[in-house]
């Protein structure tokens, strides 16, 4: 059986998990930055509801808040309310597990497979039971889309088509 030498991320590695929609992450320049803009807005929403109190400065420093706090969770990397729905990939020895963006997740084992066709921005598993099973790559990041296609060669060379 041939085998590819893999990159350090997927070295000693039995499985990946990718969060398809919190794969960008801020980068840490800008996180300072977002922060004190965070912080600001919320002490000029606390002012203005000291200085000049109505209910619609109230109702107007809740709705600004939330948002302030949607921001901040943005740059740790969070998802609030989750708001972008869940949609993952998961990689592992078994299998994987795939779940698109507000549809039912689709686990398949590696040993239900009989081959793999990898396009550029899709992957279609070929069943032993004569079916076909395509995942879509358009979402993810270069770094994880090339973290998902080197698995994937790697295990089309198991695989053996």
């Amino acid at each position: 059986m041939a085998t590819i030498p893999l990159t350090s991320k997927t070295e000693n590695k039995s499985e990946i998990n990718i969060d398809i929609h919190q794969q960008h992450v801020v980068k840490t320049k800008y996180k300072k930055l977002y922060f004190a803009i965070s912080v600001a807005l919320i002490l000029a929403y606390i002012a203005l509801l000291i200085y000049d109190f109505e209910w619609s400065s109230v109702l107007m420093f809740i709705v600004l808040s939330i948002n302030n706090y949607q921001l901040l969770m943005y740059i740790f990397g969070k998802d609030p309310f989750n708001l972008h729905g869940k949609s993952y990939l998961k990689f592992n020895n078994q299998g994987f597990i795939y779940k698109p963006l507000r549809k039912a997740p689709r686990e398949i084992l590696w040993q239900d497979v009989s081959g793999i066709t990898l396009h550029l921005f899709e992957a279609e598993f070929h069943l032993t039971n004569g079916g076909t099973s395509a995942i879509n790559l358009e979402d993810l990041s270069d770094d994880n889309l090339k973290l998902v296609k080197e698995w994937l060669v790697w295990k089309k060379l198991e695989i053996g088509n």
